[in-house]
């Protein structure tokens, strides 16, 4: 028999159990990089996670008999239903051993915490902001997963499929192999941007002074750009500032990247991490002196890169920009010996990006995949219209 238990997050063992459990259900699979406590415990914590602002979450361990055999976290995102005029509560966090029973009793405390707060539809994995992990993997189980992606085994989407829950959204995964010299296409892209248009990608001597310089406009630009994708919506000051002290530690200032117009303003950006999958792998979810050096090692000199954003606003993403920013870090990756690069998840309906990466040598390898479930007959909707201006 499953029983379901709801976990006080000021409870700091339990809660240390709730964020373990994938960390041991994964720890003989090459392929999982490892969820850092510290920061799992701390996404139940308020005072650390300024999401709070704007969600409401529970979280809820499985067990059969003695043994946890499950974890599943409920999140409300409040501003994102309010953007999208929906009723909508989020699996997130979702792990579970090889047994239906298991994830029947975790989605159903997921839906009747909805039912409970007024929502109507349960969907995830979605954490609790875009820059949150999402997805459960469908395709692509041989193959690692970055530090911004979720792994699972091949067995999670038939058994959420078996407790009534349907796909919604479909994200493929690149392994991009950058080539000694770029594609001609992209460098006439980008020699046209710079003539015709008068675009340019700035040099700053630190990372310091380009956070100082750009930092707002970068999330302006993200928050416009990204605006129409699932689960998205703008970024708070409090969220940026954590952001801010979260990118620092791990960026390279050699890869990111902003294009600014004639008149200095920011119209695209790009972000590659360092491979933090290998930094990270191996480690139980514990940052140690050893992993700390190892990150440092990775940041220092990169090895691979995880592309994380890139993105212009509406008009500019016409003429050229893209092709600007992929020239700017092409040439340090060159110079670093990079060979291949992770494109982390993109919608299939992101016709743009997938162009951009159509010049290049590239294979799919990788299948994500959100899923939805109606708790009533007619679920709420606002009219609204919405456009598109990144997609």
């Amino acid at each position: 028999m499953i029983t379901i238990r709801q976990i006080d997050p000021h409870n700091k063992k339990m809660m240390k159990i709730w964020a373990d459990f994938p960390n041991r259900l994964y720890k003989d699979c090459p392929y999982y990089v490892p969820y850092l406590l510290g920061d799992e415990i701390g996404l139940a914590n308020p005072k650390k996670n300024v999401a709070f602002d704007e969600c409401d979450a529970r979280y809820f361990l499985a067990y059969k008999g003695d043994e946890v055999v499950g974890r599943v976290a409920g999140i409300i995102q409040h501003r994102s239903n309010d953007k999208e005029g929906v009723k909508r509560v989020r699996l997130s966090r979702l792990d579970f051993v090889n047994d239906v029973e298991v994830v029947k009793a975790l989605t159903k405390a997921v839906e009747d915490f909805g039912a409970e707060m007024g929502m109507d539809t349960v969907h995830g994995p979605f954490g609790f902001n875009d820059l949150d992990r999402e997805g459960m993997r469908s395709e692509g189980f041989d193959k690692p997963a970055t530090f911004a992606t979720n792994y699972n085994y091949d067995y999670y989407l038939p058994l959420v499929e078996q407790c009534g829950y349907q796909i919604e959204n479909v994200w493929h995964e690149y392994r991009i192999h950058v080539p000694d010299v770029l594609p001609d296409k992209v460098n006439r892209v980008a020699e046209i941007a710079k003539k015709r248009y008068g675009l340019y990608v700035p040099q700053e001597k630190s990372l310091k002074i380009f956070i100082k310089k750009y930092l707002k406009q970068l999330f302006d630009v993200y928050d416009e750009a990204y605006s129409v994708l699932p689960g998205t919506m703008p970024i708070t000051p409090a969220m940026r500032e954590q952001l801010k002290n979260q990118f620092q530690q791990v960026i390279n200032k050699d890869y990111v990247a902003v294009v600014l117009n004639p008149d200095g303003d920011v119209v695209a950006l790009g972000l590659a991490f360092p491979c933090l999958r290998k930094v990270f792998t191996g480690s139980k979810g514990r940052l140690t002196i050893k992993t700390i050096l190892r990150l440092f090692k990775e940041k220092a000199h990169p090895t691979e890169l995880e592309f994380a954003i890139i993105g212009a606003l509406p008009g500019w993403d016409k003429k050229g920009a893209a092709a600007l920013l992929l020239q700017a870090m092409h040439a340090n990756m060159v110079r670093d010996g990079i060979t291949v690069a992770e494109s982390n998840p993109e919608l299939v309906t992101n016709i743009k990006m997938q162009s951009l990466w159509n010049m290049f040598e590239r294979e799919q390898h990788k299948k994500d995949v959100t899923v939805i479930k109606y708790l009533t007959d007619k679920p709420y909707r606002r009219e609204q219209s919405v456009e598109s201006n990144q997609q």
